[in-house]
């Protein structure tokens, strides 16, 4: 591969990045290489840039954001570039957005527009519609139609020559799609003016799928067959919108675009509900969430998937899929609080509380045929007894809680170090010279303050091969200086980093213990309880819950466009 330029690489690269990227990560393995060797700063921004797309890609948006961080690290401190430090903003923007963090996301399309509104028409209107999908997500059709609509008048003034580059023809086909599926939703929302704005959303289609022809793009081409089937489920052709969806589902397989398949899936499903096939309903229902990604809008798909499974089996009284369909639900309604708007709009609360009441009937009933009066009401009686004995723990304990968590905000408001609840050992004897000791701690400053912590793969070696040491001096040195074993290090890391950021972040307190735990870097939630309790004497739960009472309010940027 020596033979070939930095030129031919990034070439290759560009070639394999959504087809094959695991050979895209070669040649950005080697670009990255050149851009050490030189010490060249502008090389060694793109190829941190390259890595935070491909990371991004794969759906690891936590390693892409460390990546894109440290690219716009380099523009601002060693090229002191503003245009490159912004073209990373909104590299970032566009992960969060993947990641499902909208007002994050929205934030750095923000200063990006900001940045290049008055001088950049072409970036100007590439993140205002990055804007434009984040207020479609969260249920602003007018302010997304705003944008598109300016943005297709746009790209439609361009000459013939200009059309011919294949950085207009992506922008263009992107502004169609979504155009489309804004109308969509917007149609699904307004019943009034259901059927003039299904007959703008199938007018955009047609110029998409013709253009997709046009161009050979046939990754966008099968994103228009989809939005027909669902513009025609919307029309209450659902037979028409079947054919069409399984046209879109057996392209979709064959080029390898498995993103669309949690849709298409979805509205097959929910047209064959509509005609009455319940059996076939819940098959494809069913396959919505087994193949669902479970990126960008597809929470919002899942909401109403796992709502009309648990309406499906409580109906045919089977208690057992009931149940999993109902947890299923709740759990991602949680993730989906951010979305709120879409989501009430595809379930009113009236066909909840419906739905909520058909469950307590049908555990009710499982509960009578299981139980007699007199089994009934013994249980009653031994659990007001544990009930009353819960009660008399349960104060001593809030106060010990109360005690220790209010402790815990004095620390972090003093920026204190959190002492762990088991004390350490004595200071061990170290046979390493003392330049050495020194290299390896300077390092590992630098390790905490990138958060490399984070990382669920940091254990010894991934440290040592980070610090450029070998395991046994890392260890020595953690264990001697830092008075803690390895373990215990990279813990304490992980609890001080949560407790700060579920102080500061309030996105971050919404979600759920498995969530937290995982960006934390925590392979499980029971693992992350766990080092949160030994360290703190509390369980995470209650310290979101009273970090919430006492932060009932968050500053909320205005949208730039409405």
């Amino acid at each position: 591969m020596a033979k070939y330029s930095y030129k031919e690489l990034n070439k290759f690269y560009l070639k394999y990045l959504y087809n094959e990227s695991n050979k895209a990560k070669i040649y950005a393995d080697k670009l990255f290489e050149n851009a050490q060797k030189k010490n060249d700063s502008l090389k060694l921004f793109y190829a941190y840039r390259r890595y935070a797309v491909l990371e991004n890609n794969k759906g690891n948006h936590d390693q892409a954001v460390e990546y894109i961080e440290t690219a716009r690290d380099i523009a601002t401190t060693q090229l002191k570039d503003r245009n490159l430090e912004v073209l990373s903003i909104f590299l970032k923007g566009k992960i969060l957005y993947d990641y499902g963090k909208y007002e994050e996301a929205f934030e750095n399309y923000s200063i990006a527009y900001s940045f290049y509104k008055d001088s950049n028409p072409r970036m100007t209107y590439m993140v205002s519609h990055n804007i434009a999908l984040v207020e479609n997500i969260l249920g602003d059709q007018e302010a997304a139609l705003k944008i598109l609509l300016k943005n297709y008048n746009y790209y439609n003034s361009f000459s013939e020559e200009e059309r011919k580059s294949n950085s207009y023809s992506y922008s263009y086909l992107s502004t169609l799609i979504a155009l489309t599926d804004t109308y969509v939703k917007y149609a699904a929302n307004e019943e009034d003016l259901k059927k003039s704005l299904l007959d703008s959303a199938e007018i955009y289609n047609e110029i998409g799928l013709k253009e997709s022809l046009r161009v050979d793009n046939v990754s966008r081409y099968i994103y228009f067959l989809t939005e027909y089937g669902i513009i025609n489920h919307e029309k209450g052709e659902y037979q028409k919108a079947i054919s069409e969806l399984n046209i879109a589902e057996r392209k979709a397989i064959q080029q390898g675009e498995k993103v669309l398949l949690t849709s298409i899936y979805y509205y097959i499903g929910v047209s064959y509900k509509k005609l009455g096939q319940e059996e076939k309903a819940i098959d494809f229902l069913r396959k919505t969430d087994s193949v669902s990604q479970k990126n960008v809008a597809n929470y919002i798909l899942l909401d109403r998937t796992y709502y009309t499974l648990t309406d499906f089996y409580s109906k045919k009284g089977d208690g057992k899929n009931t149940l999993k369909y109902w947890e299923l639900y709740k759990e991602n309604r949680k993730i989906n609080e951010h979305v709120s708007k879409s989501v009430k709009s595809a379930i009113r609360d009236h066909d909840m509380e419906k739905l909520e009441d058909q469950i307590k009937r049908l555990i009710a009933d499982q509960e009578e045929k299981e139980n007699n009066y007199t089994v009934a009401l013994i249980i009653i009686i031994v659990l007001i007894f544990l009930f009353l004995l819960f009660l008399v723990y349960s104060k001593g304990k809030q106060r010990q809680n109360e005690a220790k968590f209010q402790n815990l905000l004095k620390e972090l408001k003093t920026k204190k170090e959190i002492v762990p609840v088991k004390k350490e050992k004595s200071k061990p004897t170290l046979t390493i010279d003392e330049e050495k000791i020194q290299q390896i701690l300077t390092a590992l400053d630098k390790f905490e303050q990138k958060k490399l912590f984070l990382d669920v793969n940091c254990d010894l070696a991934f440290v040592a091969k980070k610090v450029k040491t070998n395991k046994a001096y890392l260890s020595k040195v953690i264990h001697s200086e830092k008075q803690q074993k390895f373990i215990q290090y990279i813990t304490n890391l992980r609890i001080t980093f949560a407790l700060e950021k579920l102080k500061e972040d309030k996105l971050f307190r919404s979600y759920d213990i498995k969530s937290i735990a995982s960006e934390l870097g925590f392979k499980s939630p029971d693992s992350f309880s766990r080092a949160f309790k030994s360290k703190t004497g509390i369980y995470p739960s209650y310290y979101i819950k009273n970090i919430n009472k006492i932060n009932t309010s968050e500053d909320i940027q205005e949208p730039l466009i409405r």
